[in-house]
């Protein structure tokens, strides 16, 4: 079934009135640019989910403007509403991206692909919860190290220790509020299902639950702290930060939780709220630039283990671990030691953070 047009107020009465069905109306303007570039995916969405329970429907709110005064007004093309037994249940327009409409109609007409059970909610509280716990930990650090445990205090060096000292509090704190606002969705949906708001909660999804497996498991390798020797056992065989490695996996997974496609930071409409979108790429400049000083970092500690152990160090750097933060494939088995080149994780970390800007820009 495709998109119904409506033609006077009273055919838009009688349609919203009727009981038991949910109406998504499209008001929409000829002068419109952005009507026609959406119309498609309204009609997609029309052929998709019509049925006997909801339907779809356009209206040039400019010839019957008797209507747009009935809902309140129009006060942008094209704006979407749903209806149901003749009140008004969900509004948004198109700057909240042809994603919203899509996730929008799906909660409104119960699809089973985007629908969020109750089970599923509240499995997603400890998940949630953890890896906010996972983060908090691992960017909660001791005391700063003192200038005669740093080889060269260098510009790099000077922005870590900014990072450390003001960034990490303040990652912390937005990424808790991220976290207890997306719980804070899912109880108000729990205690009333029907409820259909302007911020909605989001299902379980694959890359849900990858990136809060990569999340807590970074998270819980950078609570294992080094000792003052150098460590040989363990992560420490394979590559020789596995702290920083962790730290970075950790940082990608967030990126991959709340960046992905079905994601609450992308699809839920908290975005819309104004400023936000300014706190996020704030945010993700902070983890962009904590990226880069950790991979330039990494040369700056080989120097410290290497200068208090030398003969240790380069015997295990050599013959066991020439992979700094990346364990790398060889080309062969016979190639003398290659010193690690670390830079490929600058684009990985960087790339997945303009992967989320660009779902947050919509």
């Amino acid at each position: 079934m495709s998109v119904k047009p409506i033609t006077s107020h009273s055919q838009f009465i009688s349609i919203i009135m009727e009981e038991g069905k949910t109406v998504i109306v499209d008001f929409v303007s000829e002068r419109c640019p952005h009507c026609k570039a959406i119309a498609p995916t309204f009609d997609e969405l029309a052929n998709k989910f019509s049925s006997d329970k909801i339907e779809f429907y356009v209206i040039d709110a400019e010839k019957v403007d008797d209507v747009s005064f009935e809902v309140g007004g129009i006060t942008s093309y094209p704006t979407f509403i749903a209806f149901k037994d003749g009140n008004k249940m969900e509004e948004s327009t198109f700057g909240a991206a042809r994603e919203r409409l899509q996730y929008d109609t799906a909660a409104v007409g119960g699809s089973q692909a985007l629908d969020c059970t109750l089970s599923e909610s509240l499995l997603k509280v400890p998940l949630i919860l953890s890896s906010a716990i996972a983060l908090h930990v691992s960017f909660t650090t001791g005391n700063l190290p003192s200038s005669k445990e740093v080889v060269r205090q260098t510009f790099n060096e000077w922005i870590f220790t900014l990072l450390v000292k003001y960034g990490f509090p303040t990652i912390k704190a937005f990424y808790w509020v991220v976290s207890f606002a997306e719980i804070a969705t899912i109880a108000y949906h729990t205690t009333d299902p029907n409820s259909v708001s302007a911020i909605q909660d989001t299902p379980i999804t694959f890359l849900f639950v990858f990136g809060t497996a990569l999340a807590i498991t970074g998270g819980l390798i950078r609570c294992v702290r080094e000792g003052q020797h150098v460590i040989t056992t363990g992560p420490y065989a394979v590559i020789r930060h596995p702290a920083y490695t962790a730290g970075l996996a950790e940082i990608i997974g967030l990126l991959i939780l709340h960046g992905s496609a079905n994601s609450w930071l992308r699809y839920s409409g908290v975005l819309d709220i104004p400023g936000l979108k300014v706190i996020v790429v704030a945010w993700l400049a902070e983890i962009a630039l904590l990226t880069i000083s950790v991979v330039f970092r990494v040369s700056q500690e080989d120097e410290i283990l290497k200068s208090g152990f030398r003969d240790e160090w380069e015997a295990w750097a050599k013959a066991r671990t020439d992979h700094a933060i990346i364990v790398r494939r060889e080309p062969s088995t016979t190639l003398p030691y290659q010193r690690e080149r670390q830079y490929s994780f600058v684009y990985e970390g960087l790339s997945m953070g303009a992967q989320l800007y660009s779902y947050m820009a919509g």
